[in-house]
């Protein structure tokens, strides 16, 4: 531990990590700095000497490289959990924890293609309809739930007055003389 008054010294590995999740973080200083755990002005002062010397240190780049790949593989490999719960939850239908599923794969994704340089203006997306059999399933699905509430709702319904009233016409055509 450090004494009092006395500078931290960071590692390349550090510095590399801390300039990652700047970037992730799309230049968000504040907030690199409170992921990495590193106090707002040594991230400040790094940033400034990496800019004015027109570029990060190739060890700095390079360890910045590896951790963006370890956090992109450990972030895609997340993602895709969570877009296997979401598959789960789908015939469920459980809003709150479809939404905050939804939630955590777009900041994850984000993030994802920020450390990649990739920008959310330039992503093309790409939507493919299910074959015949998953669009069978999900209308089977949707056919069970429909009829699943359909019975419910008979089943809730428990005395009901029926009035039939007989619809009212149109008023009768106005006759024009000819004159």
């Amino acid at each position: 531990m450090a004494s009092p008054g006395s500078k931290r010294s960071y590692t390349d590995e550090q510095k590399g990590a801390a300039y990652a999740s700047y970037i992730g973080n799309g230049k968000n200083k504040t907030r690199a700095a409170r992921e990495m755990g590193i106090p707002l002005p040594t991230l400040r002062t790094w940033i400034r000497e990496w800019e004015a010397r027109g570029g990060v240190p190739e060890t700095v780049q390079v360890a910045a490289e590896a951790s963006a790949k370890e956090f992109v593989d450990r972030a895609e490999v997340l993602r895709d959990s969570i877009m296997d719960k979401l598959q789960e939850l789908v015939p469920h239908a459980d809003l709150k924890q479809f939404t905050a599923l939804m939630t955590g794969v777009g900041i994850i994704s984000d993030k994802i293609n920020a450390i990649k340089g990739v920008h959310a203006q330039k992503v093309e997306v790409k939507h493919t309809l299910p074959d015949a059999e998953e669009a069978a399933g999900f209308m089977s699905k949707f056919l069970e739930k429909t009829v699943a509430m359909a019975a419910q709702r008979e089943q809730d319904i428990i005395d009901v007055e029926v009035i039939e009233e007989q619809p009212k016409g149109l008023p009768a055509p106005m006759s024009y003389v000819e004159e």
